[in-house]
């Protein structure tokens, strides 16, 4: 059965056409983790298309290890249109008392189409933690991509797809000790495209190279080529 993970009560207030003020509390119960939060936050819609917000949150915590008080700040923004589409959102986080870690999150998107046959899209996350009670606990994540679609308006026959993609992720640290740590950083380089000249045949092609590095370490060791060559056709 599933287990209850806590309650969140909140209200919402409509200020104006172009601001919202929101207020809400939780109170948490979960196997390693109970307590009492609250959140308060704005957002505001300055013209046709745009949005932009912030929300702070304060947390006092019951751990495993005792008890941890929690500050959060996030502000974000976005534009949405008939060619364009972008978010993107930056978080602070602040644990003291019983764990004493600072985090920072930040993620965006963004979409746009240059006319009816090409598009593209974009993509980029991050996130680092550092721990003073130990540092062994620091984590780091960074992953991005770019990638564009080309399909002619005018023709169902042809199609072209591509993507760029870096990515370098420090392993978490795992509850079970018998698993080993891994880190990795990789660029990886695809292309792919696609004939259809009846209805009933349909040909494909695709190729990737994936330029990477691997360490079985955390935050330590050396690093291993680990590159890879991909290529594959279908009809």
């Amino acid at each position: 059965a599933d287990r209850q993970q806590g309650w969140t009560l909140g209200q919402r207030w409509r200020l104006s056409n172009q601001v919202n003020l929101f207020n809400e509390s939780q109170f948490l119960k979960a196997p390693q983790e109970s307590g009492l939060a609250h959140t308060f936050g704005m957002d505001f819609y300055p013209a046709v298309g745009w949005t932009t917000g912030f929300t702070l949150q304060k947390a006092d915590l019951d751990t495993a290890l005792g008890n941890v008080q929690r500050k959060a700040i996030s502000v974000n923004g976005g534009r949405t249109s008939n060619d364009t589409q972008w978010r993107s959102k930056l978080e602070w986080r602040d644990d003291s008392g019983a764990e004493r870690r600072e985090q920072w999150v930040t993620t965006n998107t963004l979409t746009h189409k240059f006319d009816e046959s090409l598009r593209m899209a974009a993509r980029f996350n991050w996130s680092k933690t550092d721990d003073e009670l130990n540092p062994a606990a620091g984590a780091k994540f960074i992953e991005g991509n770019l990638g564009f679609a080309w399909r002619p308006w005018d023709s169902t026959r042809w199609a072209l797809f591509g993507r760029y993609t870096y990515l370098y992720d420090v392993s978490s640290l795992p509850q079970d000790e018998s698993i080993a740590f891994y880190d990795q950083r990789s660029q990886i380089l695809s292309l792919e495209g696609v004939y259809h000249p009846s209805h009933d045949w349909e040909f494909a092609a695709k190729l990737a190279r994936r330029e990477g590095e691997v360490r079985f370490g955390r935050l330590e060791g050396q690093w291993a080529d680990s590159a890879t060559t991909f290529a594959a056709a279908q009809v």
